[in-house]
C-alpha cells in the first residue's frame, strides 16, 4: 500500500533518535519497525510518498498513532521556531523526528538498559532479549517480539549477566556492600 505523509517525517532522523532501538535500515530507502507483535516495512518513494507493508487497517489502527501522525508537526515547529533563536536551530535541526508512541514495556525496559551505554550497544541488547525471551515472529528474517513480563518474570539476575558482553557493560551492576 502506498501513502502520503506531508508532515515533517524523517525515517533516519526517527530511528537514530535514541527514543527507539529496534527499528533498522534493511536495504536502501527500507526500513524495518516493530511494535508489539506487528512488523512494518516502510520505503520512502519520493518527498511524501511511502510503501509499507500492512493493510489499511493496520496502518490507521497501529502506525499511524505510532508516528503520530495525527499532530501537525509543521505547525508546531513553525510556531516555536519563533519564539527563540536558539530553540529555532534546535527544531530546524530534529526537524522530522516523531515523538513514537511506543509500547511502555518495552520503552520502560530500554530506558533501564540505556543506562551507561550507548545507542549501538542497547540496540544490541534489545535485539539479544527480544531473541532470547521474545516470541518468533517472522522466521526468515530472525524477527522476535519484545519479551513482556511474563516471558521475563524467571529470570534471574544471573541470566541478566550472562547476556553476551558484546553488548558493552553488563546490564545489572553487581552490588557492593561498602562500609
Amino acid at each position: 500500500m502506498v501513502i502520503e505523509i506531508t508532515d515533517d517525517f524523517n525515517l533516519d532522523k526517527i530511528i537514530n533518535s535514541g527514543q527507539c532501538f529496534r527499528p533498522r535500515i534493511i536495504s536502501d530507502n527500507t526500513y524495518l519497525f516493530i511494535l508489539n507483535n506487528k512488523i512494518l516495512e516502510i520505503k520512502k518513494l519520493n518527498h511524501n510518498k511511502f510503501k509499507v507493508s500492512c493493510s489499511e487497517n493496520d496502518w490507521e489502527n497501529t502506525w499511524f498513532k505510532y508516528f503520530d501522525l495525527g499532530k501537525d508537526y509543521q505547525t508546531i515547529r513553525t510556531l516555536e521556531s519563533k519564539k527563540d533563536n536558539f530553540a529555532a536551530k534546535a527544531i530546524e535541526y530534529g526537524k522530522g523526528i516523531r515523538i513514537l508512541k511506543q509500547d511502555p514495556w518495552e520503552t520502560l525496559i530500554s530506558f533501564i538498559i540505556s543506562q551507561n551505554k550507548n545507542i549501538p550497544a542497547i540496540r544490541n541488547l534489545i535485539e539479544i532479549l527480544s531473541r532470547e525471551y521474545g516470541h518468533l515472529l517472522d522466521s526468515k528474517r530472525d524477527i522476535y517480539s519484545f519479551p513482556n513480563a511474563f516471558d521475563l518474570k524467571e529470570i534471574t539476575e544471573d541470566n541478566l549477566r550472562d547476556l553476551p558482553k558484546s553488548c558493552g557493560k553488563p546490564l545489572l551492576q553487581r552490588s557492593s556492600n561498602v562500609s
